[in-house]
């Protein structure tokens, strides 16, 4: 399975990563746990990128939100981690539509690019005036 996240760019250029993943997700039995149908705890990461990476990236548009607003819609998304209803997909899908209002992003650029191991999205916050 593919695994995707979301980066926001800051007005100084630096990046944050907000990333969902299980907690083990190499564990045969947190595999089994999905598969399966149950949820299985997850990790909500956030991580500070000096830039955005130059490779399997795809900017999907300006943020009409700050980067603090992303993070406090990152830390209360639901960490139960399921393997159809909430995923790495649904959550970055979740925030890029929080930030920028355009939703079901993944299902956009599915359409329009070919099938990547990593799929990354950046977002740049909106230079406040």
């Amino acid at each position: 399975m593919e695994h995707a996240m979301t980066l926001v760019e800051g007005p100084d250029g630096k990046c944050v990563c907000f990333d969902f993943r299980p907690v083990d997700p190499e564990s045969p039995s947190v595999c089994f746990t999905l598969l399966t149908g149950r949820t299985s705890p997850g990790i909500l990461r956030q991580s500070r990128l000096s830039r955005l990476p130059r490779k399997n990236c795809w900017l999907v548009g300006e943020s009409k939100r700050s980067i603090e607003e992303a993070v406090d819609f990152h830390n209360k998304w639901d960490s139960r981690l399921h393997l159809v209803r909430n995923n790495c997909y649904t959550h970055t899908d979740a925030l890029v539509e929080h930030l920028t209002g355009q939703p079901r992003i993944l299902e956009t650029l599915q359409l329009g690019a070919q099938k990547r191991l990593v799929e990354v999205f950046a977002l740049k916050e909106r230079k406040q005036a």
